[in-house]
């Protein structure tokens, strides 16, 4: 069947047609390092926590989180009480220099709708001599992890970490999609069975490179409704039927299931982001599977997703949600406030001239700049809001706060910021091979209105 494509500018047309998504579900989301909640409507909103120290939640049925502050969890009640404050294997702390042997993560910390397992992802970074080359040999491996929701566990309770594929999804309370090997001729994704001893044995190869790979050159980010008939993959495109090539991760893509893995899916339908890197992210089913909410740059979105049993159809409805990032859609209701709110929605949702209004950041980073010339020079991050402001850029290793810049953005919507480092920053990285960083954005358009908040990671490498 031919693939139906929904444009934004489609979508935005497509808000003005009624949905009635479940009064009793909400959605959590961050803004400004804190857990929130929101109907689906976006009628009411929630702030859960106000420490603005999490970079990472989500929810379980019963309304508890599993959030990620720096590289501890903790476990959250649904009026922001932490239950639980526990590190992982990989949370190894500051990195000490060169020719050593680290973890990166953990990341994306979900926990399973029964509120009992936690999935992460991380990353190996491992380096070595090599004396026949007389030169450093480095690579990186990643994978997924299975923790209790309240204490460090060690891999071996669940038969080692889960290799290669990252980006964990519940699609039961056992049951755990993965994405995003991170290699190549890998399967873009992987269903495994998760129990006490288990590890990588009862792995199922899903997608494999024959599958939709004319038009995909990579997908991650799954997620299959709790049904098990419809999925949802960030996907990163190929040029393909006379199109450009698009940059990064910047297409939903909707798939029709006839089967469980590993029966394959039917594309039928994808949400379009503008062609700039990674503004795509994070889609998430509504727990009847009748709606998608995916995040959109700055804002969260959401869609209806037809009924597919009997074959692909196109959705109907599409708005603008909310100013925030990482959405995740659960049973739980939305509690109801026992003071004054504390922050208003920072938009009215639900029309297409305030989808129209709030902008959402479009980035383009150096290609290419050595850490060295970084810490001289700095990094320029271009920046394309659509509109006249202010934006303002810091650069973050883990906790640590390593430079700022900010610059002016014109009526044509496009300004040049320089991130530059503090000494602080050159004491901290001189001796180091290569940085992981955090850039951090925020666009405040001219004449009031919302802010829009996005952040990157960084990877600066040799001197």
């Amino acid at each position: 069947m031919r693939r139906r494509h929904i444009t934004a500018a489609l979508a935005v047309a497509l808000s003005l047609v009624a949905a009635a998504p479940a009064a009793a579900d909400s959605i959590s989301y961050l803004r400004d390092g804190n857990i929130w909640l929101t109907t689906p409507d976006g009628a009411r909103q929630f702030q859960v926590t106000s420490t603005g120290i999490y970079s990472y939640a989500s929810q379980a049925d019963d309304g508890t989180f599993i959030a990620l502050t720096g590289e501890r969890l903790h476990r959250l009640s649904r009026d922001g009480k932490v239950l639980a404050d526990f590190d992982t294997p990989v949370s190894d702390g500051p990195k000490k220099g060169p020719n050593e042997n680290y973890f990166m993560g953990p990341y994306e910390p979900e926990i399973s709708p029964d509120g009992q397992l936690v999935s992460y992802s991380y990353a190996w970074h491992h380096e070595r001599y090599d004396y026949d080359c007389k030169c450093v040999r480095f690579g990186t491996d990643s994978g997924t992890a299975i923790s209790y929701p309240d204490r460090q566990t060690a891999w071996e309770e669940f038969g080692g970490p889960l290799t290669g594929w990252m980006f964990g999804s519940w699609m039961s309370n056992d049951t755990l999609l993965r994405s995003y090997a991170g290699r190549a001729f890998a399967e873009e994704a992987v269903v495994n069975r998760i129990g006490p001893g288990k590890g990588d044995d009862d792995m199922i190869r899903w997608l494999d490179s024959t599958f939709d790979m004319d038009e995909v050159y990579q997908f991650r980010d799954g997620e299959i409704t709790r049904k098990g008939d419809k999925a949802a993959f960030v996907s990163y495109d190929v040029a393909h039927h006379g199109e450009p090539y698009r940059t990064g991760f910047n297409r939903v893509r909707v798939y029709r299931l006839g089967g469980a893995p590993p029966a394959r899916p039917e594309s039928c339908f994808y949400f379009d982001g503008p062609d700039t890197a990674d503004l795509m992210s994070s889609p998430s089913f509504s727990p009847d599977g009748s709606m998608l909410a995916m995040q959109f740059g700055g804002a969260i979105s959401i869609a209806d997703i037809p009924d597919l049993s009997s074959g692909c159809q196109s959705p109907t409805f599409f708005k603008d949600l909310i100013a925030g990032a990482q959405p995740d859609w659960g049973p739980a209701d939305v509690p109801l406030p026992v003071g004054p709110v504390t922050e208003p929605p920072k938009s009215a949702p639900g029309t297409a001239t305030d989808a129209a209004k709030r902008p959402a950041i479009g980035l383009t980073l150096p290609k290419r700049i050595k850490l060295r010339t970084a810490l001289r020079e700095g990094i320029a991050v271009t920046v394309n809001s659509g509109a006249a402001g202010r934006v303002t850029a810091t650069a973050k290793l883990k906790r640590s706060k390593l430079g700022s810049g900010a610059a002016k953005v014109g009526a044509r919507g496009k300004a040049k910021v320089r991130i530059r480092f503090t000494p602080k920053a050159a004491r901290l990285l001189h001796e180091r091979r290569s940085a992981r960083l955090t850039l951090a954005l925020r666009f405040t358009p001219a004449g009031g209105g919302p802010s829009v908040t996005r952040s990157v990671s960084l990877t600066l490498k040799g001197h």
